[in-house]
């Protein structure tokens, strides 16, 4: 009875639609390179194009200047000119102002702010994927993509089915749950360290890769479930650093945050029924395995910023 649910065309469909994606994804992202910069490229565009297909520009000058974008982007990219990312985005914003005063009122200000976020979106934010997978330990580290993401989303559903009480975001989402929300960091945070227990021996890291993955995971994870509270229209960003100076690593995430979640200068104010602990588990989590390798954690508030500091020695 139960499998008989599945056995339709839908199921099937999905299915079939599914085998086809994971094998493209590991014909791609494995031998990376030409190959994994070219098939990015295309999801690129084509993602780009279905957005302003929904907002009714992909045809119009609007669109093909997005189109435009995308390709100099990319070729940015590949050239490795990084140098000139900034003078191209302000280009990009330049020629859309421009269409919008010189062909007033043929376009709205909503299409112009759209238009910048979807090529913004699909354009830059996808290309991550071919800039992680080519740079140091990228065989290894491009899957943390993917395993960060699903992982936390696997987890915090099984977490939220399982023990989900208490409603995080009952307005924006009414089925995600606080302790949903706690099994996804958890998760997280676990499915980073097993991964670098598994392929500590292949990437070349100064610091324990255990440590490194775990808390950058669960910085990641918390950054994610902060930003899911804010509305979509009150803008939610994610910055994320790494370096190493002299004997340290440092591991940083800024996300926004329109609360500031101190209580005082030094304690942060919990979003739990409890009011025992003042730190939740993740952050809680991050600094207990920072301490285990002589690192320390840091939290600010600034400018309705929240900022999440790691400090890690590197042990040789």
């Amino acid at each position: 009875m139960v499998l008989s649910k599945f056995a339709n065309k839908s199921f099937f469909t999905r299915l079939l639609s599914g085998i086809v994606l994971v094998a493209l994804m590991l014909a791609t992202i494995i031998p990376g390179g030409n190959i994994l910069f070219v098939a990015n490229l295309l999801i690129s565009v084509v993602g780009v194009y279905e957005l302003y297909k929904v907002l009714g520009i992909e045809k119009n000058s609007l669109g093909i200047t997005g189109y435009i974008a995308v390709l100099a982007y990319y070729a940015v990219l590949y050239f490795d000119k990084k140098e000139y990312m900034m003078i191209l985005m302000v280009v990009f914003l330049m020629c859309l102002l421009a269409q919008y005063v010189f062909m007033f009122p043929k376009y709205k200000t909503e299409q112009i702010s759209n238009a910048i976020m979807s090529m913004l979106y699909a354009g830059v934010m996808l290309s991550y994927l071919y800039s992680v997978r080519e740079g140091n330990n990228g065989a290894y580290t491009v899957w943390l993509i993917f395993l960060c993401s699903w992982g936390s989303d696997t987890c915090a559903y099984l977490a939220g089915v399982a023990f989900g009480k208490h409603k995080m975001a009952p307005v924006l989402s009414p089925k995600k749950s606080v302790e949903g929300a706690v099994g996804g960091v958890v998760g997280a945070a676990a499915l980073g360290a097993i991964y670098a227990t598994i392929f500590s021996s292949n990437i070349t890291m100064s610091i324990n890769p255990v440590a490194g993955f775990a808390i950058i995971c669960a910085q990641i994870d918390n950054a994610l479930e902060a930003c899911m509270k804010i509305p979509k229209d009150a803008g939610r960003n994610i910055k994320v650093e790494i370096w190493q100076k002299e004997s340290f690593v440092f591991f940083k995430v800024i996300n926004t945050a329109l609360k500031n979640p101190f209580i005082d200068s030094k304690e942060l104010r919990t979003t739990k029924e409890s009011k025992d602990s003042m730190h939740g588990f993740g952050i809680k989590n991050i600094k207990e395995t920072a301490a285990k390798y002589d690192g320390t954690l840091k939290n600010d508030y600034i400018d309705g910023c929240f900022i999440s500091l790691v400090m890690i020695s590197n042990h040789e």
